[in-house]
């Protein structure tokens, strides 16, 4: 999917690109993780252990208890268009190395609601918190899930990211996880009586998905890449659920922090949602792309790329019936971007309903 880009003034002081946009369709074709609760532990007794010592350290967290220190985990998400009027969710958990410094991870996800109809503990909770039944005022759950993740002990840098998702109607959540390295004796005696040990780290989110099903113009997330690959054919469920950044024929690999070196490039890509059709059953999309720097409290314009056009004769061959949909994004250099800290909007245009959605982007330049 990438595509080379190269950078020349225009007669406006910008950029231009002056190679093929970053744009295509394709069918999206998205497999929903499970809506309802589900166990994904191992056969063996030691990680029914670990996991319920998991359990019990977030249940902690809805009882009002502190939280175990969670210094060196990091949380991220993103929101694309699923099935069935449901907003797909690939999330990632970044773990500091000196956090987990054995090859495997036990990653307990809990999501509750307020908002969603409350009902009986489910096959989870019963397993990993027979107790959960007697807690009050206990939100509606609407995912649980534990993980074992291989992190294995190579790689750049001294993080590891692991990537799961959900599967969630718009709304508003909080996503409640734990992690672990240690052994289940080790973490299931620290945790007994609620009280949590060195072993396992806790942290709560809170997250609003987007309606992305709105009849208005809409976008995905915008993701910051650290590349982007093409693949052969969409992913199996199974093997999607390891991968949950491979999006139909389309492998999007984020960033961990959008901070780049002078030498490198920023990337961006995402999907346009709900564009509106021509006579021809094509959009007709402009998006253009301006970069701002900050100047102290404030920002001045600094530069900006030609807009791209998403139209019959950029995508020949769309059929939204088909279930195609538009991907947008560009890859710009940074060799004339002083050091500093800048601000890319994203200004998307329909120009058969001269709508407008508008999606900013905070990077550095070191």
């Amino acid at each position: 999917m990438a595509r080379a880009f190269r950078f020349d003034p225009d007669i406006h002081g910008g950029l231009r690109a002056t190679a093929v946009a970053l744009g295509a369709a394709l069918c999206l074709l998205v497999g929903s993780p499970p809506a309802r609760p589900q166990a994904q532990t191992g056969a063996g007794t030691v990680d029914v252990r670990q996991a319920q010592a998991l359990a019990r350290t977030v249940y902690a967290l809805l009882r009002g208890r502190r939280a175990p220190e969670a210094e060196g985990v990091g949380w991220s998400a993103h929101f694309y268009k699923g099935q069935d009027g449901r907003v797909y969710v690939p999330f990632t958990v970044s773990v500091h190395r000196s956090r987990i410094p054995s090859p495997t991870v036990a990653l307990y996800v809990l999501v509750t609601s307020k908002e969603a109809a409350s009902g009986p503990p489910v096959e989870v909770t019963q397993v990993l918190e027979p107790e959960a039944a007697h807690i009050t005022g206990l939100p509606a759950i609407v995912f649980e899930s534990v993980y074992f993740v291989d992190v294995g002990t190579a790689g750049a840098g001294d993080t590891h990211r692991i990537s799961r998702a959900l599967s969630l109607p718009a709304g508003d959540y909080d996503v409640h996880v734990a992690l672990s390295a240690t052994p289940a004796s080790d973490a299931a005696s620290r945790a007994e009586d609620g009280h949590e040990g060195k072993s396992i780290a806790a942290f709560s989110a809170k997250v609003s998905v987007p309606d992305l099903w709105t009849s208005g113009l809409a976008t995905s997330s915008v993701v910051v890449a650290e590349r982007v690959e093409p693949l052969a054919a969409p992913l199996t469920a199974e093997r999607q659920e390891a991968d949950p950044y491979a999006l139909g024929t389309v492998r999007i690999v984020p960033l961990g922090e959008a901070r780049f070196r002078s030498s490198g490039e920023l990337s961006v890509i995402f999907f346009v949602y709900n564009a509106g059709l021509t006579r021809d059953r094509t959009p007709d999309l402009t998006v253009e792309y301006r970069f701002y720097r900050r100047e102290g409290a404030g920002e001045q314009y600094f530069n900006r790329t030609s807009p791209q056009q998403f139209n019959a004769q950029t995508l020949p061959g769309f059929e939204p019936d088909a279930g195609h949909q538009i991907i947008a994004g560009q890859s710009v250099p940074l060799g004339i971007f002083p050091a500093g800290d800048y601000r890319l909007e994203i200004g998307v245009k329909d120009n058969t309903s001269g709508s407008t959605v508008v999606r900013n982007i905070q990077f550095a330049v070191l």
